[in-house]
């Protein structure tokens, strides 16, 4: 379709990324992905404990913890697991102000990741639990864990990208690709 520009809005992703994935996979769901709301909980020996607003996740719960004066450098994330009632470490990344920071396993987690938006006072706002095959989804992984890809250029906003509401990208095609028909159909028959 000759298409120039690809935007993506955070509140879009948030809430629709179950629909965007399953359109985007094959009859076998190879690439859907959920994002689940996180609620809180009382906290037992940690900063916050959250919650999956459904109850389909693999989570019990997610406990937040960090050093007031250091946030960035000692925020950690780690989850209960439903499976065996395991903890383990969460890749995340946090929104605070206008910085965007992550975790250190941010590219590796069979269990996914979480997103975390803070309020000026570190003050954890909300969060969200995002399904492995999310957590791995281009939109996910350009939009929220800030993976640069040769065929989408930033170009709005020019500044404070990392962190805006709404991203715009110039789609830079490789010059090898090729147009399939099927996939420029407008009206298609199945």
């Amino acid at each position: 379709h000759q298409t120039t520009h690809l935007m993506l809005i955070g509140k879009d992703l948030l809430e629709s990324t179950g629909t965007y994935s399953y359109v985007g996979s094959h009859d076998d769901l190879d690439r859907f992905g959920t994002i689940v709301e996180l609620h809180p909980q009382d906290p037992a020996g940690t900063k916050y404990r959250m919650a999956p607003s459904l109850p389909n996740t693999p989570l019990e719960q997610i406990d937040i913890d960090f050093d007031v004066d250091k946030l960035r450098e000692t925020l950690t994330v780690q989850t209960l697991l439903k499976s065996d009632k395991a903890m383990v470490e969460m890749p995340y990344i946090a929104f605070f102000g206008k910085e965007r920071f992550e975790s250190e396993v941010v590219n590796a987690s069979e269990h996914g990741g979480v997103v975390l938006y803070f309020d000026h006072r570190e003050q954890l706002n909300s969060g969200y639990y995002v399904s492995p095959n999310g957590w791995n989804l281009l939109a996910i992984r350009m939009f929220f864990r800030g993976v640069e890809s040769p065929y989408f250029v930033p170009v709005y906003p020019q500044k404070e990208f990392p962190t805006a509401k709404v991203k715009v990208w110039e789609i830079h095609y490789p010059p090898d690709i090729k147009a399939d028909p099927k996939y420029l159909a407008t009206d298609p028959k199945d």
